[in-house]
């Protein structure tokens, strides 16, 4: 039986950053009469639609579902925190204090605010989304901006001396990369504490050139001396790594592993529809999702993955309990459009 100490939780900290986003969910419509409005349901049908228009002009409308709190780093922060842990989210929530879309944070999750947050238009179809997100202007100097928000640096050094932190979406705004070295450079490669976990999801990847990508990877292959690194991606991002590495990866699925044993990274979670993968210590464990083919919500749902898996780690569970805890936290999201509570948490990891 899988001990969920909710106490010793209680007692864990966790700071997460560094984004921040308002996000629109959206359904685009395929065909409307006047009462009701069929949907796009696939992405390929939706393309498929679009390509149908080159060299024409269309029009689209949306249905919009919601507004919500986004981006990585606030939900993964939201849903770790009403599992139990103290968290510290330190984001873009606005530009002179967090707005009022942040408010529905569980109270151990204090919100730190060093940017206005980006917005994006998330068009949700019953196999994935697509994200719109027009860019904003970088903060002048971002560790700086960090640093004020955490309240000066002695403040930030002990947020960034917690037992987890973890730093998400790289891939989608150009100046997590400065942040995230001068970061590392400054609180993790300082003094060894590898009893303390530094949690890294880059997010989508693709636009970036391999000479950045590459730099990127060695840089938690480094942070690994001092923390116990975790990269947590999805299987196309792997397998997008790898390529634009020029890594031979027969088989997709070994993707993690090849990435794990190259650049020197403790763990390397690799979840998908149907399964998460984990590599560590040289050895590979798998765990089977439970496939939800009309999901409520899916914006979201790898965040919540990642926040299962944080809270697992935590706990300071097995790599196969930490698999299931992520399991479960991405599977409660998608049926309920929120964060899994505590005990449906501890519950799903003690099933048979």
């Amino acid at each position: 039986m899988v001990n969920c100490n909710k106490d010793f939780l209680r007692n864990r900290r966790a700071l997460v950053g560094f984004d921040g986003y308002i996000d629109r969910i959206l359904r685009p419509i395929a065909q409307t009469t006047e009462e009701t409005a069929a949907y796009f349901d696939t992405i390929g049908d939706f393309g498929n639609f679009l390509a149908g228009k080159t060299g024409k002009s269309c029009a689209i409308q949306l249905d919009s579902l919601e507004e919500r709190r986004g981006g990585n780093a606030p939900i993964l922060a939201g849903t770790l925190a009403g599992i139990g842990a103290q968290v510290t989210l330190c984001g873009m929530l606005g530009r002179s204090g967090p707005l009022a879309v942040f408010d529905d944070l569980p109270e151990n999750c204090a919100r730190r605010s060093y940017a206005a947050p980006w917005e994006t238009l998330a068009l949700e179809f019953l196999d994935g989304k697509v994200m719109l997100a027009p860019r904003q202007p970088a903060p002048e100097t971002p560790l700086a901006a960090v640093e004020q928000a955490l309240g000066g640096e002695a403040a930030a050094g002990e947020a960034f001396g917690a037992d987890l932190v973890a730093m998400v979406n790289w891939g989608e705004i150009d100046f997590m990369h400065s942040l995230w070295r001068a970061a590392a450079q400054k609180y993790i490669c300082t003094v060894p504490q590898r009893e303390k976990q530094l949690f890294f999801d880059l997010a989508d990847p693709a636009r970036h050139p391999a000479a950045r990508v590459n730099e990127l990877m060695e840089l938690i292959g480094a942070c690994g001396r001092y923390r116990t690194t975790v990269l947590s991606v999805n299987l196309n991002e792997a397998q997008l790594i790898a390529e634009k590495l020029g890594i031979s990866c027969p088989d997709p699925r070994e993707a993690g592993g090849v990435l794990a044993e190259q650049f020197g990274i403790d763990q390397v979670a690799v979840h998908t529809l149907h399964e998460s993968l984990l590599f560590e210590n040289g050895r590979q464990y798998a765990a089977p999702t439970s496939f939800v083919p009309k999901p409520k919500i899916s914006t979201g749902a790898g965040d919540n993955f990642n926040a299962g898996y944080c809270a697992a780690l935590l706990l300071g569970l097995s790599p196969d309990e930490r698999l299931r805890a992520a399991n479960a936290s991405a599977n409660y999201y998608v049926r309920n459009a929120r964060g899994i509570p505590f005990e449906t948490f501890c519950a799903a990891l003690n099933q048979t």
